[in-house]
């Protein structure tokens, strides 16, 4: 409980927790004591102090929070755990045909490729009106080109674009798998970088010390064969040369460009999760899915009535993919796309509320309009994350931050397509009501009636009835007495 909070749930989490067994549900409800930091801030912040740096204390309080959770769940030998607001709800992303188009896994021939990119905004004066405009940029190493030299540039080089001309609000600045063009002209293709953190150039004199050196390397079927401090080994891993990548069913265009680093080598992890850093004498392809793999997963996700859970479908797609290789490519840390829906409210065709029940009642139900996906207006994603296969040692400390708690293993800059994710967060609006009564530091963003209706403007571009059958489910699951004693009041 946030000690800046009105309200405490206990009362509404005491009837869940008086079914724990029936249910199959464990419920612990935490206080400031139970994640107390050992610096200032763990309080309430005094947002009448012009001194006090409220927002600042509430995302330490988060951030040391996000972390302990994640051990404590640990220690007790979980797995998956969501990490997302009371706002929040994970849904399966079925395919639409609204959805925007696919990120590509490569750059079309003619195009030059940016790796380990970044993209900033920067004012300059306009020339003819001498008015203080501002431009999207982005900056980083030439990969990939057809050919060394090309234009005059090499492999490695650093480049930043011109003022990029996608005035599109409908996506990121920067959306991984796009082509972008500059105010010349040239394109460019931005590289998920996420997918190839592993292939990232990684300078020798940065390997940190516990890490074996691999030289030599040469893949042969799924081991890596070479010589550590003389001596020969043979590793199993799933990196493959990228004259292998076909045997992973990856799809690739004809005239794929492959990989290429540049100043170092490859940082990898056996089958066993020990680290290697191996030597720039070969190229390899790390484990990621491509575009296309991912897609036939959204493909095959059920539906909200079919009664699937999110863990069914998680076991499910591990399943699907090769055992070991699955363990590198979905999670440990899965990035979910967050999906903003308004307050307009609008008839609906058919009531899926059960008998004794109105669709009114329930956000999930009462609100089906939202914004376009990957729109700036969705904000940053949240996260699933499989603590099973983290070391109990990074998970001290503090998240990172709550979008991206755990460093590495969690998309950072670079959010998740949401065409390439099987899961996403529906995040209601709901009435300005509700939406201003939360009293934490971003109190005075949410009194601004302007604000929120800005929002609710961005919010209802579509919308769709994805998450609506669960009350139907529920009530099956439960029954309708024991459902509308733990839903009394919902909103």
């Amino acid at each position: 409980v946030d000690p800046a909070s009105r309200l405490s749930p206990a009362s509404i989490l005491n009837r869940w927790t008086r079914l724990k067994e029936e249910l199959g549900l464990e419920i612990l409800l935490w206080n400031r004591e139970d994640y107390y930091m050992p610096y200032g801030g763990d309080g309430a912040c005094n947002m009448t102090d012009p001194k006090a740096n409220c927002l600042g204390q509430h995302r330490k309080r988060q951030q040391h929070f996000v972390r302990a959770c994640m051990a404590n769940f640990k220690q007790r030998n979980k797995t998956w755990v969501l990490l997302a607001d009371v706002d929040e709800y994970i849904t399966f992303n079925t395919i639409h045909n609204t959805d925007p188009p696919a990120p590509l896994d490569n750059a079309p021939e003619g195009v030059w490729t940016l790796a380990n990119w970044k993209w900033t905004i920067r004012g300059y004066n306009d020339p003819k009106t001498h008015e203080f405009l501002h431009e999207t940029v982005v900056g980083g190493t030439i990969s990939g080109l057809p050919t060394e030299g090309y234009h005059g540039k090499m492999n490695g080089d650093n480049k930043t674009t011109l003022g990029l001309i996608n005035k599109n609000d409908e996506i990121f600045y920067g959306a991984y798998g796009s082509i972008f063009t500059d105010t010349s002209g040239a394109k460019y293709f931005l590289r998920d970088d996420y997918a190839y953190r592993d292939a990232l150039d990684v300078p020798l004199e940065e390997v940190p010390a516990n890490v074996s050196i691999v030289k030599d390397g040469i893949v042969r079927g799924n081991k890596l064969h070479g010589t550590i401090d003389g001596e020969s080994v043979e590793i199993p891993t799933n990196w493959r040369e990228p004259s292998d990548v076909h045997f992973l069913h990856q799809i690739q265009p004809s005239n794929r460009i492959e990989i290429k680093t540049i100043h170092g080598g490859h940082m990898m992890k056996d089958l066993n999760g020990r680290k290697y850093y191996v030597q720039r004498d070969i190229m390899l392809w790390p484990p990621h899915l491509s575009t296309q793999q991912l897609l036939n997963i959204r493909m095959n996700l059920p539906t909200v009535s079919d009664g699937k859970t999110i863990h069914d479908v998680l076991n499910e797609v591990m399943s699907s993919v090769e055992p070991e290789y699955a363990n590198e490519t979905v999670g440990p840390c899965l990035s979910l796309p967050r999906l903003l829906y308004g307050s307009k409210v609008d008839p609906p065709p058919l009531s899926v509320a059960p008998e004794g029940f109105n669709d009114h009642d329930f956000v999930t139900l009462r609100y089906r309009w939202h914004s376009l996906p990957d729109n700036r207006v969705n904000k940053y994603s949240k996260t699933m994350i499989d603590l099973s296969r983290l070391d109990r040692r990074e998970l001290k400390g503090e998240a990172q931050n709550i979008h991206a708690p755990v460093k590495y293993y969690c998309r950072e800059k670079q959010p998740p397509r949401y065409t390439t994710s099987f899961f996403r967060l529906n995040h209601y609006l709901d009435s300005f009501e509700a939406y201003s009564y939360r009293n934490d530091a971003r109190a005075d963003k949410r009194r601004c009636k302007k604000c929120y209706d800005d929002k609710g403007k961005e919010a209802s571009k579509q919308f769709d009835d994805d998450i609506r059958p669960w009350l139907k489910r529920f009530v099956e699951n439960v029954g309708v007495a024991k459902a509308k004693v733990l839903l009394a009041g919902a909103g």
